[in-house]
C-alpha cells in the first residue's frame, strides 16, 4: 500500500498509470516492478531515479541503484 503522495505522483507522471493501477497501489498489496510494467524500461528507470533524487533530496548511486526496482521497495526505502 503506497500512501506517499510524492512517490505515487512520480510514478503516475512517468509511467502514465491507469486509474485502476493507482487504486491498487493505494489500497492493496500491489506492486509495479522494473521491466514488468510496459512503460518502465531501463531508460525510464533513469528518469524515475532522477525524479526520486530531486523530490526526496537523496543520492542514489551505483551501490544502491538496484534497490530501487519496484514501487514497494522504493516505498520502504523512502519513509
Amino acid at each position: 500500500m503506497i500512501k506517499n503522495k510524492k512517490l505515487l505522483n512520480i510514478f503516475i507522471k512517468n509511467l502514465k498509470l491507469k486509474a485502476n493501477e493507482i487504486r491498487n497501489l493505494q489500497s492493496k498489496n500491489f506492486d509495479i516492478v522494473l521491466n514488468d510494467h510496459s512503460k518502465w524500461d531501463s531508460l525510464m528507470h533513469v528518469k524515475i531515479i532522477s525524479d526520486l533524487e530531486k523530490k526526496f533530496n537523496i543520492n542514489i548511486n551505483e551501490k544502491n541503484f538496484l534497490k530501487f526496482t519496484s514501487i514497494k521497495k522504493i516505498n520502504k526505502i523512502i519513509k
